[in-house]
């Protein structure tokens, strides 16, 4: 939506669905078996008041099967959504009027992705196939998230920001570094704040001038790492989050009703 009116920004509320599924994929090193699989997607709501707007652009597609995600020459599955929350403050504004502030959370709300653990190692035996602990806990979904180009890669409390070598990719393909959420909110529901550039910083700021439109533009990737072994056990499986942006003072960065 455009902006069009120079008036000062009421509030803000953009809320981002962040979905992954796999359903039927086959994995690396798997174990040759029919079905299908389902489409990834962020589904968007957004809801904007005078000429505030958060825009997100097309959605989220990852899509695993034993075609493009087998054990040679397969890389990992992911893809990019972006958005851009604007403010233009009014044609007389001044001095605090010309700051916008919004906080940006995280929320699980479904997370059925598991990690390489024992009863894993376990089951995989069973089927025929040997995989050892230092498999284990080595993360197979992450997410990155970019503000203004600048990637965010500390400061969210409760993920952990972890790197995935060639060691376990397989030489072939890429390492991998993001937000680990393999098993993040399994057992209930989670939520983190995505935090500003400054240090402690709970929200984010735009600092604008009278009249004119100012943009913070933000990219969130979803990646479901290819490892060099067996991953069926997350066959079928699912991950359900949103993206919450809202309006907080800027004095203290507390919500505003």
């Amino acid at each position: 939506m455009e902006n069009r009116k120079n008036t000062i920004l009421l509030t803000v509320i953009a809320v981002a669905t962040l979905l992954v599924a796999v359903v039927g994929a086959t994995f690396a090193y798997f174990t040759a078996q029919g079905g299908g699989s389902d489409n990834t997607q962020i589904n968007v709501k957004t809801s904007t008041s005078s000429n505030s707007s958060f825009q997100l652009g097309a959605t989220l597609d990852i899509n695993a099967n034993q075609e493009n995600f087998d054990t040679l020459e397969s890389t990992h599955r992911t893809d990019t959504q972006t958005g851009t929350v604007s403010w233009t403050p009014s044609n007389q504004a001044s001095g605090e009027n010309l700051n916008f502030c919004y906080s940006v959370n995280l929320n699980v709300t479904t997370n059925t992705f598991e990690y390489i653990d024992e009863e894993v190692r376990s089951e995989a035996q069973v089927a025929g196939t040997t995989i050892d602990e230092s498999w284990d806990n080595t993360p197979e979904l992450v997410f990155t998230i970019t503000k203004n180009s600048n990637p965010i890669t500390e400061g969210i409390t409760g993920l952990n920001y972890e790197t995935v070598d060639t060691s376990k990719t397989g030489g072939s393909r890429p390492e991998v570094s993001g937000w680990d959420i393999t098993e993040w909110g399994s057992t209930g529901a989670a939520s983190v704040v995505i935090p500003g550039n400054s240090t402690n910083k709970q929200y984010h700021q735009i600092s604008g001038t009278a009249g004119q439109a100012s943009t913070d533009n933000w990219s969130i990737t979803a990646t479901l790492i290819n490892l060099d072994v067996d991953q069926q056990h997350n066959t079928n499986k699912t991950f359900a989050g949103t993206l919450v942006f809202a309006q907080v003072k800027c004095t203290d960065g507390s919500p505003i009703a």
